[in-house]
């Protein structure tokens, strides 16, 4: 389990009750001392929103047997967890025979907007009066108020996209503003177009544009980056680039200003049928696969001599992540070639599903080939940056 999210759940109880690991117990395993146990279980989960766990079926016999004991699951992160009882575990798990290790696979997946805890192929259970209640450890602890289920997605606005863009070493600029500004000035450029930021059209205006692309002098986007500040100054300069000639006009927003944007533009002549609103992330996933794009294409441009003739095919390394373990693990499973990532897992995901399930001895009754393909993934060579790389000579 990664510390930093154990560390935050068990922060959480610890604020309403003394809690330390319980002695002599090598799983995750906490004491609240005079009322249970808590067993705390991590899951990063797959990108199908599918959560992993095992449990050995004799940790329940023996713990429950001195405590009651609650199983927390942590399903991503700290904020979401579901808290089971050891006896409606049991309950749950009734006639479900554990692997040859003894264990319970448990898959808890999100199911119509609920997480639903999987024991078997026809017995699935709704997680939702289960989620997040402390007050099952102790009834000094006040129960939240429940999450929305529907995980938030990579595109979205999250904070991990902020943060990915604040610290992306290829971007200028010392505020978020500036930096989607120039990411949306690299995109122009790659695509032919000259970028002007700050642009004032005409130069005595008393609007400047946060971003242009120009061809042959002429607006063909303009661009208002809306992360802060005020929404109607923003609609004010796209209305006065779409006067002056913009061919196309967008907004780049952060989610909280959408719907503010929506109401004062529908009103407007020149906005109403041309305005577009992009999302922080999608930018961000355009910018990075441009930047993909032309990192692989630059070599394509240039004419070099050579002795042999040679063949350029992608190269990409195979990671599998395995879940099963405290804490998760990513494992390097070997390479594939392939004139696309698409083409190299047709050529290599029967050998490394075998691979797989024979280095870590899944028997297929308990994992299956789409469980272990579910974690299996591909990296481009290229983007791997070796240690050494920056290491001293000795």
């Amino acid at each position: 389990m990664t510390n930093s999210v154990a560390d935050r759940f068990i922060s959480k109880i610890r604020g309403y009750k003394k809690i330390d690991r319980v002695r002599g117990i090598r799983a995750s395993v906490y004491t609240t001392y005079n009322e249970v146990w808590i067993y705390v279980l991590y899951s990063g989960g797959t990108k199908q929103g599918k959560y992993w766990f095992g449990i050995d079926t004799r940790n329940v016999e023996e713990w429950s047997q001195q405590k009651s004991v609650i199983f927390c699951f942590l399903c991503g992160d700290e904020d979401t967890v579901a808290f089971v009882p050891d006896h409606k575990l049991v309950e749950w798990f009734k006639g479900v025979e554990p692997n040859r290790k003894g264990q319970w696979m448990i898959t808890i997946a999100l199911k119509n907007g609920k997480l639903t805890l999987h024991a078997s192929a026809e017995r699935q259970f709704d997680l939702t009066p289960y989620l997040n209640r402390f007050d099952f450890i102790s009834k000094t602890i006040p129960v939240p108020a429940q999450r929305q289920m529907i995980r938030k997605k990579a595109t979205d606005d999250s904070s991990d996209v902020i943060d990915a863009i604040k610290s992306n070493p290829d971007l200028s600029g010392d505020s978020l503003h500036d930096r989607v500004i120039d990411m949306i000035a690299q995109i122009g450029k790659w695509s032919g177009y000259v970028p002007a930021k700050g642009c004032k059209v005409p130069p005595d205006s008393p609007y400047a544009i946060d971003i242009v692309w120009l061809e042959r002098d002429l607006i063909e986007l303009a661009v208002e980056v809306q992360v802060g500040g005020n929404e109607t100054e923003a609609k004010d300069r796209l209305v006065h680039a779409k006067r002056f000639g913009a061919r196309k006009i967008v907004v780049v927003s952060k989610a909280e200003s959408i719907k503010r944007l929506k109401e004062i533009c529908r009103y407007e002549p020149e906005l109403k049928n041309w305005l577009e609103i992009w999302s922080l992330s999608k930018v961000y996933r355009m910018y990075l696969a441009g930047q993909q794009f032309f990192d692989l294409f630059q070599p394509f441009e240039r004419q070099e001599w050579s002795k042999e003739i040679r063949e350029v095919l992608m190269v990409y390394e195979v990671l599998y992540y395995n879940g099963w373990v405290e804490p998760g693990a990513y494992y390097l499973m070997g390479s594939a070639e392939g004139d696309s990532a698409e083409e190299a897992a047709q050529v290599s995901l029967t050998g490394i599903t075998i691979q797989v399930r024979e280095t870590f001895r899944l028997d297929p009754a308990d994992v299956e080939d789409a469980q272990i393909q579910e974690t299996l993934y591909l990296v481009p060579r290229e983007g791997l940056i070796p240690l050494r790389t920056f290491a001293r000579p000795s």
